[in-house]
């Protein structure tokens, strides 16, 4: 059956009746824009006479309406953007082209693509891959899935806090690839996959899920149970093909990366632009924290203009070229010896593969303390040695950046346990020897003693 990928909609949509963390801003109406005031969708005198009343101090503006007069995007509404708005009436200037924008690398995205608008009826197709070095089992897969309805979630809560209608779907596919299938080699596997699926190109699958599913959106998501660096392919084209490459290790990134196919762009490289989004776009989730932004609202249909915090970063960023942008992308997913400084200030030297730790390596903390070791998929994963800042230290295994396997730990005060940990708890059969010299040996069970 060409289809396999059946909707799993019920547990997602009831999700959404769940309140998930995001961070809240006011929607406005997605065809305002800027210099309508009143949004009727002109701009004509009547805009202009209640900006002018407002200057004069004889009315009050909504927010609405103070955002869509805010010309020049300094936070007020003034004899400035009066002059501005003014002209706009007489024929003497053009707002859109002057204060949106539209030719900025960081909105090019923008309504772009299969992917326009983050909005409506959304089917999310997971194709699970299968290749020549890793493999999908049925718990790995539930676990995924499991993880990725959380992450799902985590929209529904941005959406609502915008006010916005959004209903997600998502199905399942299995797939199997002779080819190493990576983010990074998509062309030599590509058209592979797609024929195991009975397509000529993802973009092909793409549009028969549209027709076939109903959906206003079909954005494609291939996973691999290994670890790696997660990456979105988006396009301006309206044949173009949208979809992200995820890492089983690591599915963190899925809400990141999926806005990228909306139009959304990272915000943190080159390091001019991490500077300003931290001050104009802070904790914004398409830099290192988990709000929505501003100016990513606006950029996936959830805003109708752009807020003074968001022009703002644009104005700082406009200088910036295609040529910057895609230097700065490739040093990010550089292979190789380097070294990498993270936006809070942690430091690391060690083997990369496309800009993610992997191999061995040395990672610094900013507030102290280091780890040496094995890494895999960006965090510590295998053996290593991590020193805290104030005095702790412990050498053996890791999975997954936790401490779990055999190992030693000794603490400030010169405590030592030697034996299993799990989950960074004292876990199995161990030996706890005290500053003073007694010991005890026995049985832990998640950091409790339980028995000899």
């Amino acid at each position: 059956m060409k289809c396999k990928a059946l909707f799993k909609g019920v547990a997602i949509l009831l999700l959404a009746a769940l309140c998930f963390g995001g961070a809240s801003f006011h929607a406005l109406a997605k065809d305002a824009f800027l210099g309508d005031v009143n949004g009727d969708g002109k701009v004509n005198a009547a805009d202009y006479f209640l900006v002018k009343l407002h200057v004069l101090g004889d009315r009050q503006m909504s927010e609405e309406a103070m955002v869509a007069a805010d010309i020049n995007g300094d936070g007020k509404v003034s004899s400035i953007d009066f002059f501005f708005l003014k002209n706009q009436v007489l024929g003497r200037g053009d707002l859109q082209t002057q204060f949106h924008y539209k030719n900025h690398l960081f909105l090019e995205y923008r309504d772009r693509g299969n992917c326009r608008m983050l909005e409506g009826k959304v089917g999310v197709l997971l194709v699970f891959v299968s290749d020549s070095e890793s493999s999908w089992d049925v718990a790995a897969k539930e676990k995924a899935e499991s993880k990725l309805r959380w992450e799902m979630s985590r929209l529904y809560g941005y959406a609502e806090a915008a006010d916005v209608s959004l209903t997600l779907y998502y199905g399942d596919w299995d797939v199997t690839s002779s080819l190493d299938v990576e983010a990074g080699n998509v062309k030599d596997w590509e058209t592979e996959v797609t024929a195991a699926m009975e397509y000529t190109s993802i973009h092909h699958l793409q549009t028969e899920l549209l027709q076939n599913w109903g959906v206003d959106s079909a954005p494609v998501v291939f996973l691999l149970n290994k670890p790696g660096r997660a990456v979105a392919y988006s396009t301006t084209r309206e044949q173009g093909a949208e979809y992200l490459v995820l890492y089983g290790f690591d599915l963190n990134p899925f809400c990141h990366e999926l806005l990228h196919l909306y139009g959304a762009r990272d915000y943190y490289y080159p390091a001019s632009v991490g500077v300003s989004a931290r001050e104009h776009l802070p904790g914004s989730i398409m830099a290192t924290g988990d709000v929505m932004d501003d100016l990513t609202a606006y950029t996936v249909g959830w805003r109708g203009l752009l807020t003074a915090d968001a022009r703002q970063f644009l104005k700082e960023t406009a200088h910036l070229t295609r040529k910057d942008l895609e230097d700065a992308s490739q040093a990010e997913q550089y292979t190789g010896f380097g070294s990498r400084v993270y936006a809070n200030g942690d430091l690391y030297v060690g083997e990369l593969v496309f800009g993610v730790p992997q191999g061995v390596g040395e990672y610094r903390f900013a507030a102290g303390g280091f780890y040496q070791g094995e890494f895999a998929g960006g965090t510590f994963h295998g053996v290593g040695r991590m020193e805290w800042a104030g005095g702790a230290v412990y050498e053996g295994d890791f999975v997954n950046g936790a401490r779990t396997g055999q190992g030693i730990y000794l603490w400030p005060n010169g405590d030592r346990y030697e034996g299993g940990f799990l989950d960074g708890k004292l876990h199995g059969y161990g030996i706890y020897t005290y500053a003073n010299g007694e010991a005890k040996s026995g049985y832990w069970e998640y950091g409790a003693f339980r028995s000899h």
